[in-house]
């Protein structure tokens, strides 16, 4: 075997470079544009705050309900009602919910939202009475 002294030097210069270039590089500045994409006036003050996964919805925790607000449509389109010792929630993108927790309290919620969607089938071809309790809609492709 035979050992070349400089082979050993150049590596140990190079690690040694690029150590102190960590410590000693030049500042980078960047900078971030923003603007407001909505805003909304509560009438009491938020618990908490947390988004949807996919960013449609924001969930505001106030005492005794949860907001749930469409940033598409600028507007509250349900209210949960929850405990009023509720005062801390995130959003759980797996389950698709809110996990609410009390810090007074020695309690957790979870809440599974689901998504429902009205369809107006008024002139379409059916089968059943007119005024049945469930409604159906096959969405087909014969492709």
């Amino acid at each position: 075997m035979v050992l070349r002294k400089g082979a050993g030097m150049k590596r140990k210069i190079w690690v040694a470079a690029a150590i102190l270039g960590l410590f000693f590089s030049a500042p980078a500045w960047a900078d971030v544009s923003w603007s407001t994409l909505r805003e909304l006036s509560l009438d009491r003050e938020p618990l908490d705050v947390a988004a949807s996964a996919d960013g449609e919805s924001v969930f505001i925790l106030l005492p005794g309900e949860v907001l749930v607000y469409s940033v598409q449509g600028s507007a509250v389109e349900k209210r949960i009602p929850v405990d009023k010792g509720f005062d801390r929630m995130t959003y759980a993108p797996r389950l698709h919910g809110l996990v609410l927790t009390g810090s007074g309290s020695k309690s957790l919620k979870i809440l599974k939202l689901q998504d429902i969607h009205e369809l107006d089938v008024s002139g379409l071809p059916f089968m059943g009475p007119e005024n049945a309790p469930v409604t159906i809609a096959v969405f087909s492709d014969y492709q």
